[in-house]
């Protein structure tokens, strides 16, 4: 019997996040757990030295010409790399990795850019604001993708009681804009121009 896939609370985020952007005309679609092949099993002529390694990851999304256009500069290298044939993979993460998850994935994706010749981005959709404390002279603002971008309303509000939960005013994450007002911030030019690149001659 197949083990069933733990889903992290970073994945769940991340996918309220898809459903606005998908809404909004910034994301066409997205499949989940891409799957890279990376080093073959190894063994001399007689043993067996060690098993195959693959990577798999959490996302690949399909962006629209308004999402590339939009979106440039903010997933991981794609200021760079671009959106090759409009395509963006994506590992979610934590604000803190245990066990060395971090270390472990940073080699992954190079060695998936270097096999495949696409980047994994890294998205951590929410970091909490941190107060200054006796180990930390400095607070620390709130960060992640939703802070880049906007924090879906399935995460801004905890049911049933629909309490601020995390982009609102908990957690320090007050200025978490919504897709609205992120919406609203892209220059009406810059929208008019990717339908002018769109439509047929």
């Amino acid at each position: 019997m197949a083990r069933q896939r733990t889903v992290s609370t970073e994945e769940k985020q991340f996918v309220a996040w898809l459903g606005e952007a998908i809404e909004h005309g910034l994301i066409d679609r997205y499949g989940d757990q891409p799957f890279f092949p990376l080093v073959e099993k190894q063994r001399t002529d007689k043993r067996h030295v060690c098993a195959a390694h693959h990577y798999t990851g959490d996302f690949t999304l399909v962006l629209t010409p308004l999402g590339e256009s939009v979106f440039r500069g903010l997933f991981e290298k794609s200021n760079v790399l671009g959106f090759p044939k409009s395509i963006q993979y994506v590992d979610t993460k934590g604000g803190f990795q245990k066990h060395g998850g971090g270390r472990s994935f940073s080699i992954n994706q190079k060695l998936v850019m270097y096999k495949y010749g696409v980047w994994v981005a890294k998205v951590v959709p929410f970091t909490p604001a941190k107060g200054v404390t006796a180990e930390r002279s400095k607070a620390e603002p709130a960060k992640g993708w939703f802070m880049k971008t906007w924090c879906p309303d399935a995460c801004r509000w905890t049911p049933p009681n629909r309490k601020p939960a995390i982009g609102i005013t908990a957690n320090g994450a007050a200025g978490c804009r919504t897709v609205q007002e992120f919406m609203a911030r892209i220059p009406p030019e810059q929208i008019e121009l990717i339908k002018a690149e769109e439509e047929p001659f």
